[in-house]
């Protein structure tokens, strides 16, 4: 008997049929709800059937007569030929489908920290099969030419950014754009995409980041209030890095429940492959990385040095100068009498601050005002318990008692008993290393967030 003569169906409407729940058997194979076939036809009360090889004839027939006559051995050949077929024909029509969804990131690219961060880790994710990410860099000049004012250079990269995308928009034709954008003047900037996106009609992702976008929308009168909700309402997804920032996207700005994802920040997991030493009750060194400046607390961590009482406790800085508080930080640590414990390192590289981190015992971050700090994450990665305020996002990251200590801004005598409880438990330090590096992998992986930014660009490009 040819298997190819044989009239084989599978019902496709979720009924039983002999041949499904044989070939389930034999090879094991997934719901034939999840094909594509459709045939209707009067057998079996006008259940769905597909004919999965070939006949001349073309006719409607009783599977179940058929299925019945047959030897083991014949069934076993007639599944084999039925799955085989329905492969073929299911990547068939996947290949005839399948179109390659462009995403064009916007936001500005390394040399950087920050939301340059979040663009590297952006362009080096894989998002699969189907999906190719660009980007166009929307830095400009101005910090390094004016001192952060704007200027006619910076409103030249302005310009060129805008040619570009428009170029891109109207050639190239994205399926989807995503912008990283900040408060003040980069949303302001960034919200000339998304009004040329609308114009284009091209589906817009608009990412928030930046410490103070809900001091910056609050501080704005009316009329540019809802500017700020205008252009957030035109875009497509608007992406909240947290709960927090979730919840003040809809209750301060009114935008829809629908229209705001919560995606997090992440990072590299490959490039926190460093190894650890034990926690011992030796020396405990801390770690503060961030730019020296009053917002990151630098001052608050300098004097909670003074009321450590562990005199083992030494206190690396890193990061550059913001406002001249490398000089006030100086000064401070030699007015309190902790020059000595306190190492001022100024900024370096992303390689040998990763090392850096492998190095000491414990992450300290006073910081007033943040969004979700790519600096937390990292020395989380590192295996490092966190020290750290109560503002933004940094609960949802850091849990109270588990994974780090969480106090008060502003308040250098809880951060400096935080910092006592940890130095003098090395075996807390420890459960807490190996709870943030099982939290980072899980949650803020950018393998996590590219499977979630997939499913999204999907939705988005989808009918």
């Amino acid at each position: 008997m040819k298997t190819s003569r044989i009239p084989c169906f599978v019902v496709l409407d979720g009924h039983s049929h002999p041949l499904f729940e044989a070939a389930g058997a034999i090879q094991g194979i997934p719901s034939c709800e999840q094909t594509q076939f459709r045939c209707s036809t009067p057998e079996y009360g006008g259940a769905a059937l597909c004919n999965l090889i070939d006949q001349p004839s073309r006719r409607c027939v009783s599977a179940r007569d058929h299925w019945q006559a047959l030897s083991e051995s014949d069934r076993f050949r007639v599944t084999s030929s039925c799955m085989s077929a329905l492969d073929r024909e299911e990547g068939a029509r996947r290949m005839r489908t399948r179109e390659i969804i462009d995403v064009l990131l916007l936001g500005p690219l390394p040399p950087g920290a920050g939301i340059t961060t979040v663009m590297q880790s952006l362009l080096s994710s894989d998002f699969g099969d189907g999906i190719r990410v660009s980007a166009i860099d929307t830095k400009s000049n101005r910090t390094q030419r004016f001192g952060g004012a704007w200027s006619p250079l910076s409103a030249l990269s302005v310009v060129r950014c805008l040619v570009r995308f428009l170029w891109r928009g109207i050639f190239s034709r994205p399926a989807i754009i995503q912008i990283e954008s900040g408060a003040g003047t980069s949303f302001l900037k960034n919200s000339l995409f998304v009004r040329i996106a609308n114009l284009l009609g091209i589906k817009s992702i608009l990412s928030i980041h930046g410490a103070g976008f809900d001091e910056y929308y609050h501080s704005l009168p009316w009329r540019r209030q809802r500017y700020v909700r205008s252009v957030l309402m035109q875009c497509t997804r608007v992406r909240a890095l947290s709960r927090g920032w979730s919840d003040f996207l809809r209750d301060s700005i009114n935008l829809p429940e629908e229209k705001v994802v919560v995606i997090p920040n992440a990072i590299h997991l490959q490039e926190f492959r460093g190894e650890r030493a034990p926690c011992t009750e030796d020396a405990t060194t801390l770690i503060f990385v961030g730019s020296l400046g009053q917002r990151k607390g630098i001052l608050d961590l300098i004097e909670a040095m003074s009321m450590v009482e562990d005199q083992g406790v030494r206190l690396k800085i890193i990061g550059p100068d913001e406002g001249g508080y490398y000089e006030k930080a100086t000064q401070r640590a030699s007015a309190l009498g902790v020059s000595d414990k306190v190492d001022l390192l100024g900024e370096m590289s992303r390689e040998e601050v990763i090392k850096h981190l492998y190095a000491v015992d414990l992450f300290v971050l006073p910081t007033y005002k943040e969004n979700q700090p790519f600096s937390i994450l990292e020395a989380m990665a590192a295996g490092l318990p966190i020290v750290s305020t109560t503002v933004a996002a940094i609960p949802e990251v850091v849990e109270e008692g588990v994974n780090g200590h969480l106090v008060s801004p502003g308040d250098p005598r809880a951060l400096a008993q935080a910092i006592n409880r940890l130095a003098s438990s090395p075996g807390t330090r420890e459960r807490m290393r190996q709870a943030n590096q099982d939290k980072v992998r899980s949650e803020y992986s950018t393998s996590a967030q590219a499977k979630t930014f997939s499913v999204l660009y999907k939705e988005l490009a989808g009918p």
